[in-house]
């Protein structure tokens, strides 16, 4: 969910943070030209980017954090999916990108976007094979950098000798990191890798101590400009939340006591997540198809800093976690489960894995880098996603199944209200990056607008912070703006962005 990327810095605070040394200094805003409102700006002069990080190297931790979990969902949900509607009228038009990057999807017309089930083929890490070239040195490179951040490798399901041999050796200096991306940003032929190594180039210099400002990161990283949002919309969601609240008086109290009534129920959490899972994903089949071997897990656990978190394991396999340790809200929860999973981040990668990797051999899918392009894209279509599938038309009938109190239509019109805030943590991170501005200003301007309490305020300031993820927050309100403009409304577009290779420039031209 969007505060996915504030989960990995809690946990890494809590571990103890090996970027910590990061050089920060203020950003000389005023050299960049005035950008228009109304989405993203696309950098196109810096074309290089990348991150990194190795699941795998973290198997150990997780299995040490996951053994508290109190409850196992169903998994290993194997099948083809019945052909959605629209592929069958049209493949043509939908299939076409399709064609050039798979040539063994089989049954089209009755049976929708299966994958062969050939599982000497296709089964992820074992028919991975040897990986030589440019793109193990890009694989090296990523999990090299996420010797040096923990966080920066979000995922990795490529060739385990190559995680193997990182584990093993010294951790590299990270000047010589910056120069090895930028030697394989020369090679590169794609304008995807180009954009994925730009990002490990740049974050590769900030190790080595370069000073870069706040909004060049953001720029040369993600290749996108962090865009500052005008307060009045700000003020717009307030008068809207002050007509539908219950109450009279200060809107911050009562925001805070409604919010308080809407948490679900412990013992109910997951039962809602799995039914919310078991509608999304039968709509997600229907529009867009699921590789066959696709299979989810969801659990339980406590003692986290974070409400919720997936973990890609390859072999199209996600587990994700909900903390009942946190309150979660009832009109937030159908849209955490289709952000994490259906049509979100869980089914982005089980497609790509089977499509991009399985089938077309490009072993760059198989890390996941939270410093590049990529980790735009991916929070953009998981933010589109409940909006794509109607998750929220399903809550009523849902919470009515578990006996939850839900009033739709007052949740209905919070959570549009709330839509209007998403640009609050990027205008936070102008102030103190930017502008200069001292902490408790900061937090104060948090508070404010966000209605939340002052200890919620100042964890989301130790997060626009930190050295790791500053440029991280703007991968949500810039990745949701790129694709829900790019989509449009057609979901043909959005299956585009589940199953192809595609950079921030890509959807922004």
């Amino acid at each position: 969910m969007r505060a996915r990327g504030k989960g990995r810095f809690l946990a890494a605070r809590q571990r103890g943070d090996c970027a910590a040394a990061i050089r920060l200094v203020p950003d000389d805003d005023h050299r960049l030209p005035a950008l228009e409102s109304g989405g993203p700006h696309v950098v196109r002069s810096r074309p290089r980017r990348e991150p990194v990080i190795d699941l795998r190297l973290a198997e150990p931790e997780r299995r040490r954090r996951l053994a508290g979990a109190q409850q196992r969902a169903r998994h290993d949900r194997i099948g083809l999916e019945a052909a959605p509607a629209q592929l069958v009228a049209e493949p043509a038009r939908l299939l076409a990108p399709l064609w050039r990057q798979r040539p063994q999807l089989v049954g089209v017309a009755r049976r929708g976007l299966a994958v062969a089930n050939d599982h000497e083929a296709h089964c992820g890490q074992d028919s991975l094979g040897p990986v030589r070239g440019l793109v193990e040195s890009y694989l090296l490179l990523g999990l090299r950098l996420g010797r040096h951040i923990d966080g920066f490798v979000d995922a990795y399901y490529g060739p385990p000798e190559l995680a193997a041999r990182v584990e093993a050796e010294e951790a590299v200096d990270p000047a010589r990191l910056a120069a090895d991306a930028a030697a394989l940003h020369e090679q590169a032929e794609s304008d995807y890798l180009r954009a994925q190594l730009a990002g490990c180039e740049t974050t590769a210099r900030r190790l080595a101590g370069e000073p870069i400002g706040w909004v060049e990161e953001v720029e040369r990283c993600y290749g996108v400009t962090p865009e500052h949002t005008d307060e009045s919309r700000f003020g717009a969601a307030h008068e809207r939340l002050d007509d539908v609240l219950p109450g009279h008086g200060d809107l911050g109290e009562r925001y805070r006591a409604w919010l308080s009534a809407q948490a679900v129920p412990a013992e109910w959490l997951l039962a809602a997540a799995r039914r919310f899972e078991e509608l999304v994903r039968a709509r997600t089949a229907e529009l867009f198809g699921l590789p066959v071997g696709e299979s989810t897990e969801l659990e339980a656990v406590q003692n986290e800093p974070w409400s919720a978190f997936n973990y890609y394991l390859g072999k199209r396999r996600s587990r994700v976690v909900v903390n009942t340790d946190l309150p979660v809200y009832s009109f937030r929860l159908p849209e955490l489960v289709a952000h994490e999973l259906y049509p979100g981040h869980h089914v982005e990668h089980a497609w790509k894995e089977a499509l991009l990797v399985d089938g077309a051999g490009r072993l760059e899918e198989t890390i996941f880098l939270t410093g590049t392009p990529q980790a735009v894209v991916s929070e953009g279509i998981a933010s589109l996603a409940p909006e794509i599938v109607d998750v929220h038309d399903t809550a009523a009938g849902v919470y009515a199944e578990l006996g939850i109190d839900y009033d739709a239509e007052t949740a209905d019109a919070v959570r549009a209200a709330r839509d209007d805030l998403n640009g609050l943590n990027v205008n936070a991170g102008r102030l103190l990056h930017v502008d200069g501005r001292e902490r408790d200003e900061v937090v104060d301007y948090l508070q404010r607008w966000s209605l939340a309490p002052r200890e919620h305020a100042e964890k989301s300031f130790e997060f626009i912070s930190h050295p790791t993820w500053r440029a991280y927050m703007s991968c949500y309100t810039s990745g949701y703006e790129l694709c829900k403009h790019w989509v449009a409304g057609d979901v043909t577009r959005f299956r585009r962005l589940l199953t192809e290779q595609l950079t921030t420039s890509d959807l922004a031209s």
